[in-house]
């Protein structure tokens, strides 16, 4: 990518592909790093019975729509209390990513939307 111009990239929104948020950094390390929250809501539902699927992702749409961390901390609480006991590991899966590795809850209200798709956000040289 520095071959064909690019200078900086700013978020790499991304799968969970082993190795790649690294390979980016090493070559950008300004870079903040995004996992795609199609592929983490996707990761999340796969075991989720189809009876429940609409009413989980209801939920889950609360936590990455929150217009701040707290909100979005608030609605993953939120979620633990109401699904726990039927989808565990959703909420261990949910928890497991930080606000450091979240882009989108350290910054929603820039960048509201955006982190929903595998991209990547750079700047050209002039």
């Amino acid at each position: 990518m520095k071959n064909r111009g690019v200078r900086d990239i700013l978020i790499a929104c991304r799968d969970n592909l082993s190795g790649l948020a690294n390979a980016i950094n090493t070559a950008f390390p300004k870079t903040e790093s995004q996992l795609c929250i199609i592929y983490m809501i996707r990761n999340s539902t796969k075991y989720v019975s189809y009876k429940d699927l609409k009413a989980v992702m209801a939920d889950l749409k609360k936590i990455y729509g929150g217009v701040s961390e707290d909100a979005a901390l608030y609605a993953l609480e939120e979620f633990r209390e109401k699904w726990d006991g039927k989808y565990p590991q959703i909420y261990k899966n949910q928890r497991s990513i930080t606000p450091q590795q979240n882009v989108q809850m350290r910054n929603h209200k820039h960048i509201l939307g955006v982190c929903c798709a595998n991209f990547i956000v750079f700047r050209q040289s002039a």
